[in-house]
Formats: C-alpha cells, structure tokens, sequence
C-alpha cells in the first residue's frame, strides 16, 4: 500500500512493527514523552508488536525523550539513531554504525560556516548551533537546547529552512542533507536517510519481517519533510503531534 493519509489509509490494526518518529510525534523537541503516550507504546509491546524509534537525534536525546527504554518491562524498543546510521536492538545491542569520514564532516562544517557568516542567526546560544554526532552533523537555527517553547515558533512549517537551502544550496558528491526535527538541517551519508535504513532494518534475517507487516508514524512525511524518504519504503501514516498520534495508536489497541 505504502501510502499517507493523502491516500489509501493502511490498516493499522493489521500491523505488527510500528516505526514512530519522535520529535514532534511522540514527543515535543528534546523532551520526555508523556506518560500516557509511555504506557500507550509499552501497550503495544504487551500486544505482541514491536515498537522501534527513528529520529536524526543520537542516543542520549533517544533517552531524554524515552527514559524507560531497555530499563523498564515492555520498553524494549529498537531504535534508530541519527537518521538510522545508529541502529539498536531491542536490547540495546548496536546493529550498525555508519560514521561520517573526517573529510565529509569538513565539508559541511564549511557550509555551515559559510552560511552563518552570511546571515544573522538570532540565538539565544551561539555555541548550540552545531552539534556532530559521529554519523550526521546537524545545525540548528537557533538552539538544540533552546527552550521548547520558543523553539517550536522559529519554524514551524519550515519555511525559513527551505528558503535558506534555496538561497544557499548545498552541493555535495558524498552528503545529503534534510529539513530535520524542530529548527535542524540533517547532514549525513549521501542516500542514508530514515526510509534506506529502514528498509536495510526490516530486510535483516535475524528479525523475519515483512514490509507488509511495518507501519511510519511521522509529523513530517510531506514533500520537504525529515519523514518524507519513507514514504514508498512501508506503510505511512501522518500524525499532526503527539497528541494526534496518542490517539492513532489507542485506536489501534482498542480495534
């Protein structure tokens, strides 16, 4: 099927693997998820599905937004890290790494520079903009860290980010980057992005699944979005914020 909700609605209660992206999905920005959403997902798990994250962030912001993970009964959720170039089991394990090279961190820490140099970035910290998290590098408009709530206003339809890769667009034999999460731009291996790692996560023989049997949860799978490249890698379905979502997956517990 492999469609979002501007076409044929999956059936989620057919699923058995759910994929959720986090920022502005499960959670706000570099925030806890809600308890309600925690028991919401330990629920599906208890359902006999399984439950794995995607986010460009790395595993410390993984923990910050879900703190029950792989310490708490039926948290025992995959997870895939900086855009999926991190991968972890549902015990933790790493199943891969897929670290930039030091010549390819060069090239986007001079992007980077080149357009902060030309424009004003007002920020409440100048040294939170970029932070390199061994298998993407991610620049912030105004703050990883910044308060959520103002955060959350700097960009909210990405308008500011895309006109700034249409003013300055980023070339590059090797990388790729994304609009990501609240105020990023993602920079990673060139077709390494959320939907290839999903689908290499899915086709590893240690787990049997089936693309049929997987299912994206996302806030961002419209064109220009971070969730976008797995629209045609499995089933998708948009959540407008965690809110939205809370009420997707009780659905699919309660059908």
């Amino acid at each position: 099927m492999k469609m979002t909700t501007g076409g044929t609605e999956p059936n989620l209660a057919a699923k058995r693997h759910f994929f959720f992206d986090v920022d502005g999905t499960l959670a706000r920005s570099h925030t806890p998820v809600e308890p309600s959403m925690r028991e919401l997902l330990q629920a599906l798990r208890r359902s006999g599905r399984t439950v794995t994250v995607v986010t460009g962030s790395d595993l410390h912001y993984i923990k910050q937004s879900i703190p029950c993970l792989w310490s708490e009964a039926d948290c025992d959720f995959s997870a895939l890290a900086q855009s999926g170039n991190m991968a972890y089991d549902a015990q933790g394990s790493v199943v891969w790494e897929r670290p930039l090279r030091e010549e390819q961190k060069r090239e986007i820490l001079g992007y980077v520079a080149r357009v902060r140099a030309a424009e004003r970035f007002d920020v409440p910290d100048e040294g939170d903009l970029v932070q390199d998290r061994g298998s993407q590098v991610s620049f912030s408009i105004y703050g990883h860290n910044a308060p959520v709530g103002e955060k959350e206003t700097v960009d909210p339809d990405m308008s500011k980010r895309k006109a700034l890769l249409q003013k300055y667009p980023f070339v590059s034999q090797d990388v790729d980057v994304r609009i990501g999460g609240t105020t990023t731009f993602d920079f990673f291996a060139k077709g390494f992005n959320k939907g290839r790692n999903i689908a290499d996560f899915i086709a590893l023989p240690r787990f049997g699944w089936k693309e049929e049997e997987c299912v994206y949860l996302g806030d961002r799978l419209e064109p220009g979005g971070n969730d976008e490249t797995v629209v045609g890698v499995i089933d998708t379905k948009a959540v407008r914020d965690p809110a939205d979502c809370e009420r997707v997956v009780r659905g699919v517990l309660e059908s």
